[in-house]
């Protein structure tokens, strides 16, 4: 059964996908991906965070054609910085 914040990153996802603003959709998804992670992190609901690591996996099959301004990179690195537990991940 998927919990309620993998199906709201997953309902993220593919209502952007139906939008018709494309700009920075791979960082708006990482973004929005990496914020569940942290936010799942901080109550220790490692489940939640390995699903949302595991759809980021599948969705981005080719991670090094994604360019992310380096103001964006630094974005997603710093709440990378903040996931508590990461040798649980």
């Amino acid at each position: 059964m998927v919990n309620m914040s993998t199906g709201m990153a997953l309902s993220d996802f593919y209502y952007r996908l139906l939008t018709d603003d494309t700009r920075d959709i791979e960082f708006k998804f990482m973004h929005s991906s990496v914020i569940t992670i942290m936010h799942a992190s901080e109550i220790k609901d490692i489940k939640t965070c390995n699903l949302i690591v595991k759809l980021m996996l599948e969705v981005i099959v080719k991670p090094e054609k994604i360019r992310l301004s380096k103001y964006h990179n630094k974005l997603i690195f710093d709440i990378i910085a903040q996931v508590q537990h990461g040798n649980e991940i």
